[in-house]
């Protein structure tokens, strides 16, 4: 494991060294905090992240979100699934995520190098992924609910671009993440190293889960090499794809093709058709503007 401050390098079961602060300040908006703890209630009765737990994401396929204890706090295991060099980029990556401090941006708590269990451990958020969240149908999203949730991912943004690392680079409702509270915290911050890069529409045989990151990639990203960490106005489009997902309750580009590889490249070489939104989602749409 390591972070800062300096920790013994342990495997993912035996997470012991790093205490994480349980509360963040406060970055919300006042006129929600109602609605915020109301819904809630209402997501935690109607769905269970856990250990290895199922959830739907918007391809409508199983995900499971690995969790493990550290300091006896449930903390959030992402596996890397190949060998971690502490290279001068990651180290230097390390460095400035031990100083990101956010209600809206997901808290790294370390990195695990053993062989085998080679993880990125982050905050734990209850409530799963937002576009699990949207996926449920049995959440209703009204309009203020919406509106914190849009505000949660604007201001996490504008962190993160005043923040060392300038850009995230791949910003989408699936790296987003709800805590206990319905505060929406932007995952995946830095480590580019350890990542996948956006070259799945390279590869034939890509599975759906590498494709469909692609869908909240700016045209011009995918048409030529981006810069490691991205760019502000690429994550700027990534968020206008999550804010249609927010409004509209429906995957990206629902109504350009059938399936995820058809999508990526319509958006790469083609102008996708603009989404049909209701007339209520409209004004919705409007009052944002």
């Amino acid at each position: 494991m390591h972070s800062a401050p300096r920790l013994p390098s342990n495997s993912v079961g035996q997470l012991t060294a790093l205490k994480i602060p349980s509360s963040h300040s406060s970055n919300t908006m006042p006129e929600s905090k109602r609605v915020r703890e109301a819904a809630a209630s209402y997501v935690s009765r109607h769905t269970r992240t856990s250990n290895g737990a199922r959830t739907l994401n918007s391809s409508m396929q199983a995900t499971y979100i690995e969790t493990g204890m550290y300091l006896d706090t449930q903390v959030a295991v992402k596996r890397v699934g190949k060998a971690v060099y502490l290279s001068r980029a990651i180290l230097h990556d390390l460095r400035l995520l031990r100083d990101i401090n956010h209600d809206n941006v997901n808290r790294f708590v370390g990195l695990c190098t053993e062989a085998g269990n080679e993880s990125i451990i982050a905050e734990y958020c209850s409530k799963g992924s937002l576009g699990n969240l949207l996926d449920n149908d049995a959440v209703n999203l009204d309009e203020t609910f919406r509106f914190s949730l849009m505000n949660d991912i604007i201001q996490g943004m504008c962190y993160i671009h005043s923040s060392p690392f300038h850009s995230h680079g791949r910003l989408n409702s699936s790296n987003c993440l709800v805590d206990g509270r319905m505060l929406v915290q932007i995952a995946d911050l830095g480590l580019w190293p350890l990542r996948r890069r956006y070259l799945a529409f390279l590869d034939p045989e890509a599975e759906e889960a590498e494709i469909r990151p692609l869908l909240w990639v700016a045209p011009e990203h995918l048409r030529e090499p981006m810069p490691v960490n991205g760019t502000p106005k690429g994550d700027v489009y990534g968020f206008a794809i999550i804010l249609q997902e927010i409004v509209s309750r429906l995957p990206p580009y629902h109504d350009n093709a059938s399936d995820t590889r058809s999508k990526e490249y319509t958006v790469r070489n083609n102008s996708p058709r603009y989404p049909h939104f209701s007339r209520k989602a409209s004004r919705v749409l409007y009052e944002i503007e």
